[in-house]
């Protein structure tokens, strides 16, 4: 019987949905005087009741943001490093519908995002639409060919092993093939999201489209086309660049 791995026994996206899902810091409702700022300042809600922000928030960082649906706002100060440049936390010229924002971040003329968490220090500068279908389970279980003449399609899920990989494309009955199959299946229902994730630190810059996607801690996305129902697992002491023209 062919040893494969326990995919959600081995998962490090379950984990960090969950933890992902979870406040980190207390909210209260945006104060009147706040709300008068945050016009002046360009800003426009259709419901500014459903806007919850951090205890210290203070609305001085934010420009020309249309806010719709469930919003959460931690306290935009400090600085995110982009490219050896020091780039104000803040928001300018985006969309956010339906997003959490925690401590420290920084987004720029982006056309959209909905349907996000977004971890501290986290960076998003001259992007198109960065979208979350609820329900999308970042293309965990999707099928993928590993060889181009014969062999069979396997599915493939974010921490899946070369060796699984290679043991379960293979042709013939291979023993504890469909219990592994059923497995990953499990995986994918439990990956199940309202919301997508981009990590603490993460960079994204330049990026037309990004949909359906599990982004890692301190991972720098620059110049990309398209990245969709993908999960990039990354942190601090290995973090992942994915650059010009990728798709």
């Amino acid at each position: 019987m062919t040893d494969f791995s326990h995919p959600i026994q081995s998962s490090i996206l379950l984990p960090a949905l969950k933890r992902a899902g979870r406040l980190t810091f207390p909210t209260r409702a945006l104060r009147e005087e706040e709300i008068v700022t945050l016009q002046r300042q360009g800003c426009r809600s259709g419901s500014w009741e459903q806007i919850q922000v951090a205890l210290h928030f203070r609305p001085d960082r934010i420009f020309d943001v249309e806010f719709r649906g469930e919003i959460i706002l931690g306290r935009l100060f400090g600085f995110v490093e982009l490219e050896g440049v020091r780039e104000p936390a803040g928001l300018s010229r985006v969309t956010l519908d339906n997003v959490w924002l925690d401590d420290g971040v920084a987004i720029r003329d982006t056309d959209l995002i909905a349907n996000f968490h977004i971890g501290p220090r986290a960076a998003i500068i001259g992007c198109g639409t960065i979208l979350h279908q609820p329900g999308s389970n970042f293309g965990v279980g999707s099928q993928i060919a590993l060889v181009e003449t014969g062999g069979r399609v396997t599915r493939s899920y974010p921490e899946m092993t070369i060796r699984d990989a290679a043991n379960s494309a293979r042709t013939g009955n291979i023993a504890g093939l469909a219990e592994y199959l059923r497995r990953i299946e499990a995986y994918a229902a439990r990956a199940e999201s309202p919301y997508g994730v981009i990590e603490s630190g993460a960079t994204i810059l330049n990026v037309p489209r990004l949909k359906n996607i599990f982004i890692g801690q301190d991972s720098r996305i620059i110049g990309a086309q398209h990245i969709s129902d993908s999960v990039v697992l990354s942190d601090n002491f290995h973090p992942v660049h994915i650059e010009d023209g990728s798709i």
